[in-house]
């Protein structure tokens, strides 16, 4: 029997979720041995093969994927254990992560749609899930790319930082536990997110912190977080002459919005650069208009991140067991995806969209509920009136 129909139910949620989207808007690859290329096997790879579906299973290419399945060969054998083989095979398990990645979608639908039991699926993604993020980490992070200068008046600039904002449900129990969760900025529960990407083209996300609750301050996380950059920020000794007015300070500069501006002495020997606020004179307005141009590379990532994988632009909705590594998994996959386009303003435009979209939300929400409480106020006074 083909396999066509099999796959069509999560081709039909794949193509509504780019139509919601577009409503709301190199290192050498190790060969292969000849057991590890008969691995590379599976009814959906097969198809998605056959089909060309890659793209739409996963956002990646079929070379970016086959890519990154040789590179999680040595993660696997870490990882591998005694006992049967696992009823879905590795590359299946690795496009049906991706595919949830990307549609946000439950593990009960996703397994009636391919005859898998819930348990099976879900088997399959913990099982790969692990093994993705090792990878990605190692091919990314274990030599990070290094800075470089670029045309402007801030050319020392390496890294541009900014926090996100993953939605979840509203944690269950007391309301003074589960308010911690909640971002008055962004008008939601969520669990945010500190990233830093290269200031230079091709905008790379160079660091993910772990997640913490939606209430925390972007500026008090950074006190806490500060000192994973120093050593990346540290120049080399070819760095130190590579900028020759820049030649007397020692490490590259971030740059943050401002919501970072505090005293150089909370975070020593972190070389931040920031707006002004208050009153400002034209140029302080010029400057600041000059960091945003240079700034606005963090949220064409946070936008081409969300436009990609739904399950981080919507309600966060597997177990938080998991976030961290969803979340990170998530953004290196973006990186994969940078490598075959770069960012624009498109993706920018599309992440200020969803963001006042879900305030907007957030203020119809809250209109509701004031307008109904007037209402049963004044309905109250007419019965004791009477």
């Amino acid at each position: 029997m083909s396999s066509r129909p099999r796959f069509r139910a999560l081709e039909d949620i794949v193509e509504e979720e780019l139509r919601r989207i577009q409503e709301a808007s190199a290192t050498p690859v190790p060969s292969l041995t000849t057991a590890e290329e008969a691995d590379l096997s599976g009814v959906l790879w097969d198809y998605c093969r056959t089909e060309d579906k890659f793209p739409v299973f996963t956002n990646l290419s079929e070379a970016r994927l086959t890519e990154i399945r040789q590179y999680m060969q040595p993660f696997l054998e870490r990882h591998r254990r005694r006992g049967p083989p696992p009823k879905i095979s590795v590359n299946d398990s690795l496009i049906l992560l991706l595919y949830l990645y990307k549609t946000g979608a439950d593990f009960e639908t996703t397994a009636t749609h391919m005859r898998y039991k819930a348990s099976t699926l879900r088997a399959a993604v913990e099982r790969i899930r692990p093994v993705l993020n090792e990878t990605l980490v190692s091919k990314w992070w274990s030599e990070r790319r290094r800075p470089r200068p670029f045309e402007g008046p801030y050319p020392y600039i390496a890294l541009a930082l900014d926090g996100t904002t993953i939605p979840c449900y509203r944690p269950t129990g007391p309301f003074h536990e589960a308010k911690h969760y909640w971002s008055a900025h962004h008008g939601l529960y969520g669990v945010n997110y500190e990233v830093a990407v290269l200031a230079s083209a091709p905008h790379y996300c160079l660091f993910v912190q772990p997640g913490v609750p939606g209430s925390v301050h972007d500026y008090t996380r950074l006190k806490e977080t500060y000192t994973a950059y120093l050593d990346y920020l540290t120049k080399t000794t070819t760095e130190q002459t590579m900028i020759e007015s820049d030649g007397e300070n020692a490490s590259w500069a971030v740059v943050c919005d401002l919501a970072y501006v505090g005293p150089a002495e909370d975070t020593p020997g972190f070389r931040k650069i920031t707006g002004k606020k208050g009153a400002l004179t034209a140029a302080d307005r010029q400057r600041n208009q000059e960091l945003a141009r240079i700034r606005v590379v963090v949220e064409q990532f946070f936008g081409r991140a969300n436009n990609l994988w739904a399950c981080i632009r919507r309600t966060y909705k597997w177990d938080h067991t998991n976030i961290d590594m969803d979340v990170t998994n998530c953004f290196l996959l973006t990186n994969e995806h940078i490598k075959g386009k770069s960012l624009d303003t498109s993706d920018s435009d599309f992440y200020l969209q969803e963001q006042e979209a879900r305030l907007k939300h957030h203020e119809e929400k809250v209109g509701r509920k004031r307008a109904s409480y007037a209402k049963s106020k004044a309905a109250k006074r007419r019965r004791i009136g009477a």
